[in-house]
C-alpha cells in the first residue's frame, strides 16, 4: 500500500483540530444537557454562547427539538416562543411534519393549531412551505413512506416525481423518513434500487446524492463510530472527506479487506457504499490478485447473496462475468425461482430483465407456465408479460380453466381479477357459457349468480335462446325458471312462448299444465285464443290440458273472440251449449257467428 498524498494528512489533521462543541460533547460521552448543566446554563445560554440556534444545538445531538424540549421541561410552543419561531418554523428546522410534532407532544393537529391562534386550513397552507405532502400524509396515518408508494403502486422515486410541485427530491423525502429510522440507502433498499438508479430518477449525480446524506465535520473515525446506527455506508464517511474508499485505506495503512473488517462490513456492503459493482471494486483491487469468486468465497456468501448485498439485480452480476441467468443459477446449483427470491425478485422481473417472456424462462428450467406461476397469482404472470389472462393461456396451449386451476382459483376469481365479466372471459376462450360452467362443476345458475347476472343477460351474451341455454344444463325450461326465483311466465316473456315449448320437446298444452294458462298467455301478450291457434289446437284441447271446461276457459275470456276463433259447433258439440250460454251473453255469442239466436240453438241441436 502506498501512502496518502500529504494533502490527506493535513486535512485530517485540521478535521480533528477542527471539532465543534457537539463533536467535543460526544467524546465526553456528554449530552448537551448535562453539559449545559454542567455549566449551569440553560439550553438557550449555551446555543447562544456557540452562536448556534437551538434546533442547529439539537441538530448536532441527534436529537429532536422535543426531546430537547423534554430534557428543559418545556413544551413545544415555550420553546418555540424563547426562540422567536413559529411551530411550523420549528418543525421544518426538524425536517418534521406538524403532524409528527404534534404527535411528540400529545397533542391533537387541532389542540397545536389552537396554541397558533391557527385554524387547521391555516396551519395546512402554512405547512406548503414546508415542501410536505406525500410524507405528512404518510405519517400521520403511521405508515411509513414506502408502505404509502406500494399502496398507490408507485416507486419511491415516482411518488417524489409527484411531489416535485413542491420541490421534493429524494434527499427531502428521505430526510422526512428520519422519524422512520430511514436514511437514503435504506430508502433505496425498500424499493430494490441502487443507489445509483435513486440518483437517476433525481437527475442527481451519486456525488450530490451523498453530498446530502453528508454528516457533521468529524475525523475519520469519529465519523465512522456515529455512522453505525445511522444505516450510513462507509462511501457517506469517504465522500464527506472527498476520498475515496481507495485513498481512505491508504491513509489509514489498510488493505480493503482491513478496513471493511475494521467496520464489521463485508466486502459487500464496502462496493455498495461506493455505488460499485462488486466487479468494479475488484478492478480496484487488482493489486490485491482478487477475483470475483474469491471474494465471494472470502466472505462465505453465495453469488446471489453477493449481488443481493450490491443492490445489483442478479442479471446484472450475470452479465459482467458474460453469463446468462441460466448459467449462473446452475453454478449455484439454484432454481430460477430460488434466485429470484434470494433477489427478492418475482419471477416476471427476473424475464423482463432478460428480455425473456415468461415461457422462455419456463422452457428453460424444463418448466411449464403454472408450475412457474406456483409462486405468483396468474395475474401477475400476465401483467409482468403485458398480457391479458386469456393471451397468457393461448401463448401456453391452454384452456382459462386450465389457467384457473393452476392457481388453485375458481373462473369467477380469474375473471375478477382481469375486470372481466364471465361472457367475455368465454369469448375469448371461444367457449361457451356451458362450456366454461362445466369445466367448473358449475351449473350455469351458479355461474350467473357468481356474475350478478340474471339467466335471460347470461344467455343474451351468449346469442343464446333460454332454451338452448337449458338444454345445455339437461334442465327443464322450469327448473331453470325456478334456479332463478322466477315463474315460467317471467321467464317466457324474454322469450317466444313456442320456442320454449319445442325447446322442451312439449305442446304448449304441457307446458302449460305446469302453469296457469292465463298466466303464460298473458305473458306474451295473447288472448288465449291466439295462443291455441300458435299451436294448431282446438280450444277445447287447450283445456283439457288446464282440466278446465270450456266455460271455465271462456270465463277468463272474451267468449266472442274465443268463438271466432273456432268453429262454433265445434265448440258446442264437446260442451253443454245450455251451460255455455248460461255463462256467457247469448246473443253476443250469436252475434260472433253471424246467427241468430235460433239459428245457433239449430245449429247446437244438430
Amino acid at each position: 500500500m502506498t501512502s496518502s498524498p500529504p494533502v490527506h494528512d493535513h486535512r485530517l489533521k485540521s478535521l480533528s483540530q477542527d471539532l465543534i462543541i457537539e463533536a467535543l460533547a460526544r467524546s465526553q460521552d456528554l449530552s448537551i444537557e448535562a453539559q449545559a448543566r454542567s455549566q449551569d446554563l440553560s439550553i438557550e445560554a449555551l446555543a447562544r454562547s456557540q452562536d448556534l440556534s437551538i434546533e442547529a444545538l439539537a441538530r448536532s445531538q441527534d436529537l429532536s427539538i422535543e426531546a430537547l424540549a423534554r430534557s428543559q421541561d418545556l413544551s413545544i410552543e415555550a420553546l418555540a416562543r424563547s426562540q422567536d419561531l413559529s411551530i411550523e418554523a420549528l418543525a421544518r428546522s426538524q425536517d418534521l411534519s406538524i403532524e409528527a410534532l404534534a404527535r411528540s407532544q400529545d397533542l391533537s393537529i387541532e389542540a397545536l393549531a389552537r396554541s397558533q391562534d391557527l385554524s387547521i386550513e391555516a396551519l395546512a397552507r402554512s405547512t406548503r412551505s414546508q415542501d410536505l405532502s406525500i410524507e405528512a400524509l404518510a405519517r400521520s396515518q403511521d405508515l411509513s413512506i414506502e408502505a404509502l408508494a406500494r399502496s398507490q403502486d408507485l416507486s419511491i422515486e415516482a411518488l417524489a416525481r409527484s411531489t416535485r410541485s413542491q420541490d421534493l427530491s429524494i434527499e427531502a423525502l428521505a430526510r422526512s423518513t428520519r422519524s422512520q429510522d430511514l436514511s437514503i440507502e435504506a430508502l433505496a433498499r425498500s424499493q430494490d434500487l441502487s443507489i445509483e438508479a435513486l440518483a437517476r430518477s433525481q437527475d442527481l449525480s451519486i456525488e450530490a446524492l451523498a453530498r446530502s446524506t453528508r454528516s457533521q465535520d468529524l475525523s475519520i473515525e469519529a465519523l465512522a463510530r456515529s455512522t453505525r446506527s445511522q444505516d450510513l455506508s462507509i462511501e457517506a464517511l469517504a465522500r464527506s472527506q472527498d476520498l475515496s474508499i481507495e485513498a481512505l485505506a491508504r491513509s489509514q495503512d489498510l488493505s480493503i479487506e482491513a478496513l471493511a473488517k475494521s467496520q464489521d462490513l463485508s466486502i459487500e456492503a464496502l462496493a455498495k457504499s461506493q455505488d460499485l459493482s462488486i466487479e468494479a471494486l475488484d478492478r480496484s483491487t487488482r493489486s490485491q490478485d482478487l477475483s470475483i469468486e474469491a471474494l465471494a468465497k472470502s466472505q462465505d456468501l453465495s453469488i446471489e447473496a453477493l449481488a443481493k448485498s450490491q443492490d445489483l439485480s442478479i442479471e446484472a452480476l450475470a452479465r459482467s462475468q458474460d453469463l446468462s441467468i441460466e448459467a449462473l443459477a446452475k453454478s449455484q446449483d439454484l432454481s430460477i425461482e430460488a434466485l429470484a427470491k434470494s433477489q427478492d425478485l418475482s419471477i416476471e422481473a427476473l424475464a423482463k430483465s432478460q428480455d425473456l417472456s415468461i415461457e422462455a424462462l419456463a422452457k428453460s428450467q424444463d418448466l411449464s407456465i403454472e408450475a412457474l406461476a406456483k409462486n405468483l397469482s396468474i395475474e401477475a404472470l400476465a401483467k409482468s408479460q403485458d398480457l391479458s389472462i386469456e393471451a397468457l393461456a393461448k401463448s401456453q396451449d391452454l384452456s382459462i380453466e386450465a389457467l384457473a386451476r393452476s392457481q388453485d382459483l375458481s373462473i369467477e376469481a380469474l375473471a375478477r381479477s382481469q375486470d372481466l365479466s364471465i361472457e367475455a372471459l368465454a369469448r375469448s376462450q371461444d367457449l361457451s357459457i356451458e362450456a366454461l360452467a362445466r369445466s367448473q362443476d358449475l351449473s350455469i345458475e351458479a355461474l350467473a349468480r357468481s356474475q350478478d347476472l340474471s339467466i335471460e343477460a347470461l344467455a343474451r351474451s351468449q346469442d343464446l335462446s333460454i332454451e338452448a341455454l337449458a338444454r345445455s344444463q339437461d334442465l327443464s325450461i322450469e327448473a331453470l325458471a325456478r334456479s332463478q326465483d322466477l315463474s315460467i311466465e317471467a321467464l317466457a316473456r324474454s322469450q317466444d312462448i313456442e320456442a320454449l315449448a319445442r325447446s322442451q320437446d312439449l305442446s304448449i298444452e304441457a307446458l302449460a299444465r305446469s302453469q296457469d294458462i292465463e298466466a303464460l298467455a298473458r305473458s306474451q301478450d295473447l288472448s288465449i285464443e291466439a295462443l291455441a291457434r300458435s299451436q294448431d289446437l282446438s280450444i277445447e284441447a287447450l283445456a283439457r290440458s288446464q282440466d278446465l271446461s270450456i266455460e271455465a276457459l271462456a270465463r277468463s275470456q272474451d267468449i266472442e273472440a274465443l268463438a271466432r276463433s273456432q268453429d262454433i259447433e265445434a265448440l258446442a258439440r264437446s260442451q253443454d251449449i245450455e251451460a255455455l250460454a248460461r255463462s256467457q251473453d247469448i246473443e253476443a255469442l250469436a252475434r260472433s257467428q253471424d246467427l241468430s239466436i235460433e239459428a245457433l240453438a239449430l245449429e247446437s241441436r244438430h
